[in-house]
């Protein structure tokens, strides 16, 4: 009866051992971020060479090997992602790192890529800008729907911004938008 629900959405389901689920849950999350990570590389080197990163990733996801999942409503050159489960993940696999010895340092250079991520973007942000002037950032949680700001890339680029001194940063989130205020 409890397993009803998965079988009706095609969903699979996995019958294993809870530790076997345990790493299937970091694993993947881990994949995901190594995913998002390449592709915001693949992003910035398109960037350099004129070539549109949406099309890149699209392209590479119709084979049905490798898909990306990417929303934008600015410029393509603009794109920039960050998994905000980043910093967990890591401090969980370095910790799996000491206990078994088993080296992580893919996940550990996804960790490394995606903070180096969130810098670029303000970076990016003063280099348009030079001169300062107003910036809106629209969404200020990791992820819609939640007042969550724990590792917000918008909340870091609003802070780099304001610490500049020469931009005033407009911001709005439906739910976390006190959090950010609090934060900043």
């Amino acid at each position: 009866e409890l397993y009803k629900v998965f079988s009706r959405s095609n969903k699979p389901v996995v019958v294993t051992t809870p530790e076997t689920a345990e790493m299937i849950k970091y694993a993947s999350n881990a994949f995901l971020a190594t995913k998002i990570t390449f592709i915001n590389e693949i992003a910035n080197l398109c960037e350099q060479v004129g070539a549109n990163a949406l099309e890149v990733a699209a392209a590479m996801g119709k084979d049905g090997t490798l898909a990306f999942s990417l929303k934008t409503s600015s410029a393509q050159s603009e794109l920039c992602v960050y998994n905000h489960k980043l910093e967990k993940i890591f401090a969980w696999e370095c910790a799996q790192e000491k206990i078994f010895g088993a080296p992580m340092t893919v996940v550990e250079s996804v960790v490394l890529a995606n903070q180096r991520q969130k810098k670029l973007a303000a970076e990016k942000i003063m280099r348009r800008f030079p001169d300062g002037g107003v910036i809106a950032l629209l969404g200020l949680s990791f992820k819609p729907e939640t007042d969550d700001i724990r590792e917000s890339p918008a909340v870091e680029i609003a802070g780099a911004l304001l610490a500049d001194g020469r931009y005033t940063v407009r911001m709005y989130d439906p739910k976390a938008l006190e959090n950010a205020r609090r934060q900043l």
